[in-house]
């Protein structure tokens, strides 16, 4: 991934950097994920990489209730794995059903 800095670095991107700590918290193994946090002309502001699909769950499922959708890129597009922008369609695409274990938000 290209050198993006952390949503907490970007004005006005406070609450999706408490979304990313929540999802970090989270129990996860496997392959990392990088994400990227669009503006909603699909231009990257920032991005970070999560442990595995378990943060990326929880991850996304913050980032729907902020009015955040996903976008699997299956090009790695710049290096990312997944980005994020703002919709007024958001919806839960990691949402399988399952319960993700962790410690409570924060």
């Amino acid at each position: 991934m290209r050198s993006l800095p952390r949503p907490a670095d970007i004005p006005g991107l406070e609450a999706v950097e408490q979304a990313l700590q929540r999802a970090e918290r989270a129990d996860s193994f496997g392959p990392t994920f990088t994400v990227c946090i669009c503006n909603s002309e699909g231009r990257m502001l920032a991005g970070a990489r999560l442990a595995g699909f378990d943060q990326l769950k929880r991850f996304g499922r913050e980032m729907v209730k902020l009015g955040y959708g996903a976008d699997i890129l299956g090009d790695r597009y710049l290096g990312c794995d997944v980005a994020f922008a703002p919709t007024p369609a958001a919806k839960d695409i990691f949402d399988d059903g399952e319960p993700i274990t962790s410690p409570s938000p924060l």
